[in-house]
């Protein structure tokens, strides 16, 4: 199972509706309107980086590698996306 896979069950376990994945902060959730980390460790490039890549398709990352940027959805299942 992937580690973003984990954050995400925690995601809606909580019934939160974002999870931030950023450079140099935890991994964060958005429960209720508010963050919170759900991590004391901070992520670094490389980390965040093969965290976000490994849930992207081919094409998806070559958008990101043209546009630093990307807006997708994710999916664990039918109940959890």
């Amino acid at each position: 199972m992937k580690v973003i896979d984990n954050w995400l069950k925690q995601l809606h376990d909580e019934v939160g509706s974002d999870l931030f994945v950023t450079v140099d902060a935890p991994p964060c959730i958005k429960v209720h309107g508010k963050i919170k980390p759900i991590s004391t460790d901070l992520l670094n490039a490389e980390k965040t980086r093969e965290i976000v890549l490994s849930v992207m398709s081919e094409r998806q990352k070559e958008e990101f590698r043209n546009t630093q940027e990307l807006q997708f959805a994710y999916s664990l299942g039918p109940e959890v996306r």
